[in-house]
């Protein structure tokens, strides 16, 4: 008897739990009201908590009204932040990864070339490096898209000739390596093994070794190597464009 007095009282308290329908129902029309560009507090009072609602529905609707209206959000149009567009004209070319970029009435920029390491201009292959650099670059319309500094106060960034980007373009003809770092060997080591696949440019030369170990044994070069004319490619096969 006690049992059937009990479960009679909890009857009450039972009328008020909301079906899943409605609550279904609910969670719809939240939803559809985050597709439109106004304020959704209206849809979300529909949802105000309930004493029977289990609170790990009610996370669970905030999570998707959330989700959608991230992906409802208009996109934007402006460049992702630290990278910004100049454009000029390839003034001057170090070496193999380094140049000048000239834009219309304003002074020169420093660049260095983004992802690519190139051989020094006084180790095997630095002046057939800074040639093909020259060759491909020189007194071209170009734009920059930089991403910083490094250390000597150079702009760092990809520069791009119409539709060709110029550092892939010196990793896949052999003419500089892919840069390293503590974690992975950088983003253009796929076009780095083609071109020692391929025996292109610097890896069809007999002990080629990376800028940094060419550094770590030999030193910096000369300042005034980079002051030299520009060399001439010994054979046009060697930029394959």
């Amino acid at each position: 008897m006690n049992f059937l007095h009990a479960a009679r009282n909890r009857r009450p308290a039972l009328a008020g739990l909301r079906p899943f329908s409605q609550l279904r129902s609910q969670l719809r029309s939240l939803l559809c009201s985050l597709s439109q560009p106004l304020p959704i507090l209206p849809a979300l009072s529909a949802l105000r908590p309930h004493r029977f609602v289990p609170r790990h529905a009610l996370a669970l609707a905030g999570l998707l009204g959330v989700c959608c209206l991230l992906c409802t959000a208009p996109a934007q149009a402006a460049e992702p932040h630290g990278v910004k567009g100049v454009q000029g004209v390839v003034s001057k070319v170090t070496d193999g990864d380094s140049l000048w970029l000239t834009p219309a009435g304003k002074p020169p920029i420093e660049i260095r070339l983004r992802d690519i390491d190139a051989p020094e201009s006084c180790q095997p292959w630095g002046h057939e490096a800074r040639a093909a650099l020259a060759e491909l670059a020189l007194n071209k319309v170009a734009t920059l898209q930089t991403s910083g500094r490094d250390t000597y106060g150079r702009t760092v960034g990809a520069l791009m000739i119409d539709d060709l980007n110029v550092g892939k373009f010196m990793v896949e003809n052999g003419h500089a390596w892919s840069t390293r770092s503590r974690w992975d060997q950088g983003p253009l080591v796929k076009q780095e093994k083609m071109a020692r696949a391929l025996s292109r440019g610097l890896h069809g030369t007999p002990g080629a070794v990376q800028p940094v170990d060419f550094r770590r044994s030999h030193g910096k070069c000369d300042a005034a190597e980079s002051t030299q004319p520009t060399p001439v490619l010994p054979s046009a096969s060697a930029v394959k464009r």
